[in-house]
């Protein structure tokens, strides 16, 4: 970029540093400029990223319905004394858990998180939530998977470090 592509914006004594505004590129946000570094300041979420979180918070409630199901499953079998109901409960307890997390990721994703760090931990969490939570929440981790890999496409990350 040119020097003439920036512009500073003049601010009065005793304010915030000024902000540099970038006219070519508008997929960050503006260069705010201390004394001693510059940083670029993150912006808004994109809508994949956005749709994602949403798909991901959908995903959970339902995950969360569907442990409930398993506890009640694993809690009737425990009544009756059957072989390996001890199995299905430590299951549905395994799926509250990751539909609590899907929850949670989902949440700061819909609300715009500037990093691919919630999505790729959704992604995870999705992963062992289909896993250790039975076959109920397995059906809904897959459409958390889904909303996770969604909000990693979508996650656009700022150039770290100095500008100059």
């Amino acid at each position: 970029m040119t020097i003439s592509q920036w512009v500073e914006v003049k601010a009065p004594p005793f304010a915030a540093p000024p902000v540099l505004a970038n006219r070519a590129s508008d997929d960050v946000g503006p260069i705010v400029q201390d004394e001693r570094k510059m940083f670029v300041q993150p912006q808004e979420a994109t809508g994949i990223q956005k749709a994602g979180g949403i798909v991901a918070l959908i995903a959970g409630i339902f995950g969360t319905f569907a442990a409930i199901v398993t506890l009640l499953a694993g809690g009737m079998a425990s009544a009756f004394q059957a072989e390996g109901a001890s199995t299905i409960v430590a299951l549905g307890w395994g799926g509250v858990a990751f539909s609590f997390a899907t929850i949670i990721l989902g949440a700061v994703l819909a609300l715009g998180a500037t990093s691919k760090t919630p999505a790729i931990l959704l992604i995870v969490c999705a992963i062992l939530g289909a896993i250790l939570g039975g076959t109920l929440v397995a059906v809904f981790m897959v459409l958390s998977l889904i909303g996770g890999i969604m909000a990693a496409i979508g996650t656009k990350t700022p150039p770290a470090g100095p500008v100059s």
